[in-house]
């Protein structure tokens, strides 16, 4: 790339892993379980692979919804690591579902992911994706 090109346009795809650090690939319609947290709540594992964004103080803002209703979210900030295909990876992310949603009646619904990650110059990138909820693992 030579001094005058722009830099490429960040990017970011969703996944789910809970392997931290790592991104673990899902498809539009794939099935995702609710997890039971260690301290009594409920969440999906969520993850993320992204390139062209500097990989320090990364922002990543997860949303969940059902029917256009935010359901739960997470809101962390950390380094990325690049993955053993290149780009860079995180994962192990706990998507937390709010504790006033039955996460009962989750189960076989759709629900929308979201993802905002912002790195330190204040470059974007976001996704979405539809997954199939299964209560509870």
């Amino acid at each position: 790339m030579g001094c005058d090109e722009p830099a490429p346009d960040p990017t970011v795809r969703i996944g789910s892993s809970v392997e931290p650090l790592r991104h673990g690939e899902i498809d539009e319609g794939s099935t995702v379980w609710i997890t039971y947290g260690l301290q009594g709540g409920y969440h999906i594992w969520g993850s993320l692979q992204a390139q062209h964004i500097d990989p320090d103080d990364v922002r990543m803002q997860f949303d969940l919804f059902t029917d256009g209703e935010q359901i739960g979210g997470a809101d962390y900030r950390d380094d990325l690591r690049r993955g053993p295909d290149g780009p860079y990876e995180y994962g192990g992310v706990t998507v937390f579902i709010y504790d006033d949603v039955a996460v009962d009646g989750l189960d076989g619904r759709t629900v929308e992911m979201t993802l905002r990650l912002t790195d330190g110059a204040g470059r974007l990138a976001e996704d979405r994706i539809a997954v199939r909820a299964r209560c509870c693992e």
